[in-house]
């Protein structure tokens, strides 16, 4: 079964792999399409189709981000992270997106922490949860964001208060594509926590989604 899995896996990045390249090239013809003068009265139409080949290349490109991180092949450049300051600096990246949507974000760090790790991959995971805290909460919502150090390790917690995941949906969102009935008519893909879920493993640790209540509650727990 674990091999079938294997395979299964394969198909579908070798698919991301084939793909990204046509689709790029069909995206950039569309571009310079969209800039002739005769394409005045359908502009906005193909305005809309250069936009959706941007959603396909990004969901190929994360799907290919995935398969690499799974492989462990980034372990080899981990460094020495102060996952404290880290979590400060992203913090402050989506403070604005989230005052636009009158919503607060709180940090509590009990003490430094540090951490063997790629500063790239946590940084995207970090910058992807937070956005999704603030997209899929409502006006004046509140996000918490705690770190500690614990005797097991490290625990990072990202909270908030809106309307969180029941939990018989919750193992669907963390498999690819894997969306609720009710965020399928929202921007996305269904590949953001599969892939800071890599990202988490990637780092020896474990991402479990909780109820905040109310709202949603993404826990990661790293061994030190």
């Amino acid at each position: 079964m674990g091999q079938l899995m294997a395979e299964v896996r394969n198909v579908s990045n070798d698919i991301s792999h084939e793909m990204r390249t046509p689709l790029a090239r069909l995206r950039g013809e569309l571009a310079l399409l969209e800039q002739r003068e005769v394409a005045q009265p359908v502009r906005d139409a193909l305005q809309l189709a250069i936009g959706q080949a941007d959603e396909l290349l990004a969901m190929f490109g994360a799907m290919l981000r995935i398969a690499e991180i799974e492989s462990g092949a980034r372990r080899a450049g981990f460094r020495p992270i102060a996952l404290d300051q880290l979590v400060e600096e992203m913090v402050e990246m989506v403070r604005p997106a989230a005052a636009e949507r009158d919503q607060r974000i709180a940090i509590i760090l009990n003490e430094p922490a540090r951490l063997e790790g790629d500063r790239q991959l946590l940084s995207q995971m970090l910058v992807n949860l937070l956005e999704n805290a603030v997209r899929h909460t409502p006006m004046g919502a509140d996000v918490r964001v705690s770190l500690e150090q614990a005797s097991s390790g490290i625990r990072l917690a990202i909270a908030d208060n809106g309307p969180g995941i029941a939990p018989d949906q919750r193992a669907l969102v963390m498999r690819r594509f894997g969306r609720t009935d009710a965020s399928r008519h929202s921007k996305g893909h269904g590949l953001g926590l599969p892939l800071a879920d890599a990202i988490v493993r990637l780092h020896r640790g474990a991402l479990t989604l909780e109820d905040a209540g109310p709202g949603l509650r993404i826990v990661m727990t790293f061994s030190t």
